[in-house]
């Protein structure tokens, strides 16, 4: 496991881990806490972002990715919250799926390329198909007729 934490004036971390330490399988999901101080909520919120952005846990999953979300947000930086601000927002749904696989997803595909396997391998063409005619003049009448070419979404 790596670990860095934020430094600097009005910037404070209480944890109990550092690099190399081992996080058994059933953790606490609160490894770290970081507190900052600022003569403003603007002020505050800003040391807090970059605090939240320098911070580095890599080896366990965190929830980091969650409030660099969250401190993004509009409301959130105006104040305005309300008890179901997180769901309402789709804060959660917007960043899951990250994690450490992607490192190792990314070691793989690193370890593949370097062994040249990738120049034996099949090969997929990456460009998109020229659509037929059949769905070209489909999409031209649609655009014609006072339709639009793209159907609009239902919205609950």
């Amino acid at each position: 496991m790596s670990y860095r934490e934020p430094s600097g004036p009005a910037i404070r971390v209480d944890s109990g881990i550092g690099t190399g330490s081992d996080v058994p399988p059933f953790y606490d999901p609160l490894v770290a806490k970081v507190i900052v101080h600022g003569r403003t909520r603007a002020s505050a919120l800003r040391q807090m972002q970059t605090s939240v952005d320098r911070f580095e846990i890599r080896g366990v999953f965190t929830n980091l990715p969650f409030h660099r979300a969250l401190l993004r947000q509009s409301d959130f930086q105006r104040g305005h919250l309300w008890t179901t601000m997180v769901a309402d927002l789709r804060i959660a749904e917007r960043i899951r799926g990250r994690g450490p696989w992607e490192e190792r997803v990314a070691a793989l595909a690193a370890a593949v390329a370097a062994s040249g396997q990738l120049a034996t391998g099949p090969t997929l063409s990456l460009q998109v198909p020229r659509p037929s005619s059949w769905t070209q003049a489909g999409r031209r009448e649609r655009i014609e007729g006072g339709g639009h070419a793209v159907p609009t979404r239902r919205r609950w």
